[in-house]
């Protein structure tokens, strides 16, 4: 007798590990952060940066105002608990961090001696690569959670 469509055979085994996968991706790619909050998050960065390139003390209080509010709309808006922390995630964090951080010391190092419009430059470009750097991280982490690509003890 076979049994085709039936869980125990072949195809059938396929097919249900099939749909189970696709369940999981579409889970997992729900979970994302809106790329809005990401937009927002590094827009008040960027703002922070020329706000503080100032030198001002209302300048330095709008800019530590704007950080925390950017950080409050990032665990506001975040769906999902569990990141991934391995040796690979982790990696790859600093890995995608690295060209941010060196933008953000070359802006602060910039924007703090130069005119008005190149320290908003400055701050206008740390806000393009941290909104590159959020999403891309995002992206990675959903891409191995979709896919199972991660062991029991690599979630925290």
């Amino acid at each position: 007798m076979s049994k085709t469509g039936d869980v125990t055979s072949g195809d059938g085994a396929r097919t249900e590990l099939d749909s189970l996968n696709a369940a999981r991706a579409a889970g997992v790619e729900a979970s994302m952060r809106p790329a809005w909050v990401d937009a927002i998050g590094s827009l008040f960065l960027g703002l922070a940066i020329w706000l503080a390139s100032m030198q001002t003390l209302v300048g330095a209080v709008v800019a530590v105002v704007l950080l925390v509010g950017g950080a409050l709309l990032n665990i506001r808006f975040t769906r999902r608990r569990g990141t991934l922390t391995d040796d690979r995630a982790v990696g790859a964090t600093i890995l995608a961090y690295a060209p941010l951080g060196v933008a953000v010391g070359v802006a602060g190092t910039v924007a703090r001696d130069a005119s008005g419009w190149v320290s908003a430059l400055a701050a206008l470009a740390v806000a393009v690569m941290c909104f590159v750097y959020l999403r891309g991280v995002e992206r990675y982490q959903v891409k191995r959670l979709a896919r199972g690509d991660y062991g029991p003890y690599d979630l925290s």
